[in-house]
C-alpha cells in the first residue's frame, strides 16, 4: 500500500547526535529512514550544531524552526514532530501550522504531566523524584512547591494546549497514555483537541526480529544502568534471587554500566558467576541475537513513557516481565492480557517470582517465540507505525 502523503520532514527540536547507529535507529530518525524505505521523500531535521551527522540530515538555527517561512520553503506535505507537546517548543508547532504543513505531534509520555489527571499518581511521582534528588525533608517541601505551581501556573498548561491545537493528529505511545492525554485536554474543555488524540506505537526498528534459534533459559535486561530511573539495584536484587532459586537460568545485561551490575551480581552469588553476562554496548545485530536466544526480557524501570527495550524484545520472540505501575503505561499493552508476559507487584521479591513463573510458562509450552514475534511485528514495527501516521494525517481516523 502506497503512502498517501509523498513528502515528509521528521523533526526533533533538540540538537542530538545525528549518526546512523543512534539517531537514525529510533524515534524521529527511524521515522525518516522508514519513510525513505517506503518510497517517499523524507528528510530529518534538527537544530544546530551539527554532530557526527549523516549527509541527509538537515540542520538549521533553532530560531529558523519558529519561522513559518522556513517550513514553507521545505516543500513538504507533512511533519512528524517529536516535541512531547512541551510548552518550550510551542513556537515550533505554531510555525509549522502557519507554514501550511500537516502536523503529526508525537507525545512520548505516560500522560502524567499534570495534577488534573490521576492526581494521586502524579503527586507520588513528583514526591519520589524530589526526595531522590534532595532527601526526604527538602524533597517533600520541593514537591509541595511543584504541585502548587502546577495548579496555579495555568500559563504552562495553556501553552501546552496551544501546542497540541496546532497538530492535525496527536499520537501517544500507549493506550493508557492516550486516555490520560484525552482526560487532560477535556479537563480544560478542549473536546476539539481530544478528538485528535490517538494511540500510535513508537516505531521499532524491524531489523530486530526472531532469528528462529532455539530459546534458552535466559533473561535479558537492557538499559542505561547508570541511570537511577532504570533501578539497577532492583535488577541486581532480582537477578540474585532468581539465580539462587533456578540452577540453569542465565542473566544477560546490556547497556551502560552493565559490566558493573554483572560483576556485583557475581560477587553476591559466586556459584552463579558463570551464568551472568554484562555487555556495555551491543550493536543491533548482536542485541537481536541475545534477545532471540533469551526467553524473557525484564523491565525494572521506575518510569517509562514507552519501554523500547521491551518492544524490541517482543519482536525477537521474548516474553516480558515488569512491575505494575502507573508510571509504566506501555507495559500492560506489551503484556497483552498475559499472552506475552506478566506484571508483578513492584518489589524485587515479586519480580523474581514473576520471572520464575514465566520460565515455567516457557517450559510448559505456554509461550511461542515465533507467534509472539509475528504478533508484535504487526503492532510496533516501524513501517506499521508510519503507515498508521499516514492514514491518520490523510483523514482515516478509524
Amino acid at each position: 500500500m502506497d503512502l498517501k502523503l509523498k513528502s515528509w520532514i521528521t523533526c526533533t527540536p533538540v540538537a542530538f547526535r545525528g549518526d546512523e547507529k543512534t539517531f537514525f535507529r529510533r524515534d524521529s530518525g527511524l521515522c525518516c529512514r522508514t519513510l525513505q524505505a517506503l518510497g517517499v521523500q523524507a528528510k530529518a531535521l534538527m537544530p544546530e550544531p551539527a554532530w557526527d551527522d549523516e549527509p541527509d540530515l538537515l540542520r538549521a538555527p533553532y530560531a529558523r524552526l519558529t519561522d513559518p517561512g522556513f517550513w514553507r520553503e521545505q516543500g513538504a506535505d507533512a511533519v512528524i514532530l517529536y516535541s512531547w507537546a512541551e510548552p518550550r517548543y510551542t513556537a515550533v508547532a505554531e510555525a509549522i501550522r502557519a507554514g501550511g504543513l500537516k502536523l503529526y505531534l508525537n507525545m512520548d509520555t505516560g500522560g502524567l504531566f499534570s495534577p488534573f489527571v490521576e492526581p494521586a499518581a502524579y503527586a507520588r511521582g513528583i514526591w519520589a523524584a524530589e526526595c531522590k534528588k534532595r532527601g526526604r525533608l527538602s524533597g517533600t517541601i520541593s514537591a509541595l512547591c511543584r504541585l502548587g505551581g502546577s495548579c496555579v501556573r495555568l500559563d504552562r498548561h495553556f501553552s501546552r494546549l496551544r501546542h497540541m491545537n496546532c497538530a492535525d493528529v496527536i499520537g501517544v505511545v500507549s493506550p493508557i497514555g492516550a486516555e490520560r492525554v484525552r482526560k487532560y485536554v477535556l479537563f480544560f474543555g478542549r473536546h476539539d483537541i481530544a478528538r485528535k488524540v490517538h494511540f500510535v506505537s513508537h516505531p521499532i526498528d524491524q531489523t530486530m526480529h526472531y532469528t528462529g534459534c532455539p530459546k534458552r533459559e535466559s533473561v535479558v535486561a537492557v538499559g542505561r544502568w547508570d541511570d537511577s530511573v532504570k533501578r539497577p539495584e532492583v535488577l541486581m536484587d532480582v537477578a540474585v534471587k532468581v539465580l539462587s532459586r533456578h540452577p540453569a537460568v542465565q542473566f544477560v545485561i546490556a547497556g551502560k554500566d552493565a559490566t558493573r551490575c554483572a560483576a556485583e551480581i557475581a560477587m553476591r552469588i559466586p556459584e552463579a558467576k558463570d551464568r551472568v553476562f554484562g555487555y556495555e554496548r551491543l550493536e543491533h545485530d548482536q542485541l537481536c541475537e541475545q534477545m532471540s536466544l533469551s526467553q524473557i526480557s525484564l523491565c525494572t524501570s521506575r518510569s517509562e513513557g514507552f519501554h523500547t527495550a521491551s518492544a524490541e524484545a517482543l519482536l525477537c520472540g521474548c516474553s516480558i516481565v515488569s512491575p505494575q505501575s502507573p508510571y509504566l503505561p506501555s507495559l500492560p499493552y506489551f503484556i497483552d492480557g498475559g499472552l506475552s508476559g506478566r506484571l508483578s507487584k513492584n518489589n524485587p521479591d515479586a519480580l523474581a517470582d514473576a520471572v520464575l513463573a514465566e520460565l515455567e510458562a516457557w517450559k510448559a509450552g505456554e509461550r511461542d517465540a515465533a507467534a509472539i514475534a509475528k504478533t508484535w511485528r504487526g503492532r510496533v514495527a516501524a513501517d506499521v507505525a508510519i503507515r498508521r501516521v499516514d492514514e491518520l494525517l490523510s483523514g482515516n481516523h478509524e
